[in-house]
């Protein structure tokens, strides 16, 4: 609040005020390389406090991005105007079949030569593999994994 005195600007109640130098910086440093810089906040619904690990458990976060009407959205919960349902397109679905044909083709490939293999040992083992792979991380390990210091290059 010091800042906006000294500058004779109004108090913010849920933003920080705009430091032009930063953004300067930025915008100059962007100039040629992007179309345009859009300046949005994300709310996050009943209170959700996101975390990175949160996100790489795969937990699902509700946000809406802040467009001008900040206090109509904490007290309707939502912004105001229509709620417009949009039509799902089949192209993005397409994509995502193709993607998942793609990868997963070389992998039955394989598993259905594991399996003709015959070899008891070969077959075990790899189940093995593949389920280790596949545990989630305990708490604990996950706090040493990021408690790690990052190798130096």
């Amino acid at each position: 609040m010091e800042v906006a005195d000294k500058k004779g600007l109004p108090h913010l109640k849920h933003h920080l005020l705009p430091r032009t130098k930063g953004f300067w910086v930025t915008v100059q440093n962007l100039r040629g390389s992007v179309a345009a810089v859009y300046d949005s906040t994300l709310n996050f619904r009943n209170n959700e406090t996101p975390t990175l690990l949160g996100l790489l458990r795969g937990k699902k976060y509700h946000a809406d991005l802040y467009d001008g009407f900040q206090e109509q959205y904490i007290q309707m919960g939502r912004y105001p105007g229509p709620i417009v349902n949009v039509q799902r397109r089949p192209g993005p679905l397409l994509i995502w079949l193709c993607w998942w044909a793609l990868v997963l083709y070389p992998l039955g490939v394989v598993l259905v030569s594991l399996l003709n293999s015959g070899s008891t040992v070969t077959i075990l083992a790899s189940v093995a593999i593949c389920s280790a792979g596949q545990s989630p991380p305990f708490k604990s390990q996950a706090r040493s994994v990021l408690a790690q210091p990052l190798p130096s290059v």
